[in-house]
């Protein structure tokens, strides 16, 4: 039943619906009329049907909000990307995750450039036309810029 404007208050636009002080007290699940609170509907508005008030409503989306977020980007570590790589499931609790040492990263440097060395490095796939000059030329220029930095 829509709520009428009263002698007080001409515009019924003015009187009903809820405010943002109420978001806490408007909403009181009390099915019996008899333990209902009385109010004036012209006043303020109360309902005693609601079951999920407007602030739960509120920190439900930013609860789902914070979960979703932290599940993509578990997900976007643990399953393969493009080339294959993925972490492992329990990469959340290593601690070079939370804190990845320098030297680790140098490390892995070197074990490319002793795989290059060796020979062991990934052959282009079959179905890939061969490398054209000035790219086989950025190809040997960045190599070379890679030994250089981990050759120190």
């Amino acid at each position: 039943m829509p709520l009428q404007a009263s002698q007080n208050c001409p515009c019924a636009c003015q009187c009903t619906g809820l405010r943002w002080s109420q978001q806490y007290t408007y909403c009181s699940y009390q099915p019996d009329p008899s333990k209902q609170a009385p109010h004036n509907p012209t006043v303020e508005f109360r309902s005693y049907d609601c079951v999920y008030p407007m602030h739960q409503i509120y920190w439900n989306l930013v609860v789902q909000w914070v979960v979703y977020w932290a599940l993509a980007a578990y997900l976007n570590n643990v399953v393969p990307n493009e080339v294959g790589t993925r972490s492992p499931v329990w990469f959340v609790f290593s601690p070079s995750y939370w804190r990845p040492r320098p030297a680790d990263q140098v490390a892995a440097m070197h074990r490319v450039v002793q795989q290059e060395a060796a020979g062991k490095h990934l052959p282009p796939a079959a179905d890939e036309c061969p490398l054209e000059e000035d790219v086989a030329a950025e190809e040997d220029r960045m190599r070379a810029t890679l030994l250089a930095r981990t050759s120190k």
